[in-house]
């Protein structure tokens, strides 16, 4: 599996809600860092992170609108349509930096506003 599709894999698998699909992505010790979060490492704090993320919408779906890739590490621009539990609908955008090792997610560092998420 390519790298790319190792992070569109991740991706499905949140828009899925599907907790333990995502973390089968990662590495045991990976490290994860966003505008939301101080720096995590490890299963159980991206366990408590996904937990949050996957109940936060009614549904969200990740749709990559570009990428490159140089080695073991990708930078993948993405566009996230959203519905909130009570209706709302929004959009927004961001970057993510993944460092993939040995064909799981070793680091990611996530690049958005939050304000974009609040409808």
């Amino acid at each position: 599996m390519s790298n790319i599709d190792i992070i569109r894999t991740y991706w499905e698998f949140e828009g899925n809600k599907d907790l333990e699909g995502i973390l089968s992505c990662f590495q045991k010790d990976a490290t994860f860092k966003a505008p939301i979060t101080e720096e995590l490492q490890g299963l159980d704090q991206l366990r408590e992170l996904y937990s949050a993320v996957i109940t936060g919408f009614a549904d969200a779906k990740v749709q990559i609108q570009r990428y490159t890739e140089d080695g073991d590490r990708l930078a993948v621009e993405w566009m996230i349509p959203f519905t909130t539990h009570d209706g709302k609908n929004g959009e927004a955008r961001g970057c993510n930096v993944f460092t993939v090792k040995d064909g799981k997610i070793q680091d990611v560092r996530s690049y958005f506003n939050p304000a974009e998420f609040e409808v």
